[in-house]
C-alpha cells in the first residue's frame, strides 16, 4: 500500500463483516501513530462465526490496500447467570420467606426468564418472584423470591416413663404365708386339714393383694401431648430460558435452605 511518500501512514481502515451476503459494514478506526487501526462494535450480534475483513483509506503519502484475507472470528450467544441469597433463613410455620435474586447477564439477553423451586424433603410450598425480570436484561438486576405455605415438621408422638416397672417380689407371698402358718399350725382348736385351707386362702387373697397395688419401688407409663419439631428444606432454585435470537437457551440452579419452626 505504500506510495511516493514515506514516514507512518495516517488515515483509516475500515473494517467488514464477509459472512454476511452483502459483506456488513463494521465500522472505521483511524491509524494511531504506529499505524494500527482498532474498532470496538456491537454489530457483530449473530451468534456463530463470523469472516472480518480490513480495508486502508490510504493518504497523501499511502495507496488505498487491496482488502485483507479473512480474520475468523467466534460470537458466542448472550447468556446469563444467577445467585440467591441469603444462604439460608429460619421462619416460623405460617411466614414467607423472603431470598434476594440478582441476575446477571453477559451481552444484552432478550429472552424471558422464568424460575420455578422444588424442595427436598418434598412440600406443598409455593414460591413466586417479583418483580418479573423482562428482556432485555443488558445490566445486573435483581428481583425478589418469595416461598408461602412451608410447614414445621408432622407432630410426634413421645412415649414418658416414670420409673422402670417391676413384678412383685415373691417374699411378698411368702412371707405373710409362713406367719400366718406357723399360728395356723400351732393352733390345737383347728386339725391340720382345715388350716391348710385356711393357709391357702389367706395365701390366694395376698397374691391378689400384691398383683392389684404392688410391692417395692415401681413406676408408670404414658404418653406427653404430641410435639412439632423444627423441618429444614433444601430449596433448589431454577432459572430457565428458552433460546430466543441471539440469547441461549439456558437452565441453571441454586441451592438454599429453609428452616421452618414449628
Amino acid at each position: 500500500m505504500k506510495g511516493s511518500g514515506s514516514g507512518t501512514p495516517t488515515g483509516s481502515v475500515t473494517f467488514n463483516d464477509t459472512s454476511t451476503s452483502p459483506a456488513t459494514v463494521l465500522g472505521s478506526g483511524p491509524l494511531n501513530g504506529s499505524g494500527v487501526a482498532t474498532l470496538a462494535t456491537t454489530g457483530l450480534t449473530t451468534p456463530g462465526s463470523h469472516s472480518i475483513t480490513a480495508t486502508y483509506s490510504g493518504d497523501t503519502n499511502y495507496l488505498t490496500s487491496t482488502t485483507s484475507s479473512p480474520t475468523p472470528v467466534t460470537v458466542n450467544p448472550a447468556t446469563f447467570t444467577f445467585a440467591a441469597s441469603p444462604a439460608g433463613d429460619t421462619i416460623t410455620a405460617g411466614a414467607n420467606a423472603t431470598y434476594t435474586l440478582t441476575v446477571t447477564p453477559s451481552g444484552s439477553y432478550n429472552s424471558q426468564i422464568s424460575f420455578s423451586c422444588a424442595f427436598s424433603p418434598s412440600s406443598s410450598a409455593t414460591c413466586g418472584v417479583s418483580p418479573a425480570i423482562n428482556p432485555p436484561v443488558a445490566s445486573t438486576t435483581t428481583t425478589t423470591l418469595t416461598i408461602s405455605g412451608a410447614q414445621a415438621a408432622a407432630a410426634i408422638m413421645r412415649a414418658a416413663n416414670t420409673g422402670p416397672q417391676r413384678m412383685p417380689s415373691p417374699y411378698a407371698f411368702w412371707m405373710p404365708m409362713g406367719v400366718a402358718g406357723l399360728f395356723l399350725l400351732g393352733s390345737e382348736k383347728r386339725s391340720k386339714a382345715q388350716s391348710l385351707k385356711l393357709l391357702l386362702l389367706i395365701g390366694a387373697l395376698l397374691l391378689v393383694a400384691v398383683t392389684m397395688f404392688g410391692c417395692g419401688s415401681g413406676g408408670s407409663s404414658g404418653s406427653t401431648p404430641p410435639t412439632q419439631q423444627p423441618q429444614t428444606y433444601q430449596v433448589t432454585i431454577t432459572a430457565s430460558a428458552p433460546a430466543l435470537g441471539n440469547s441461549a437457551a439456558v437452565s441453571t440452579t441454586q441451592t438454599v435452605s429453609l428452616t421452618v419452626n414449628p
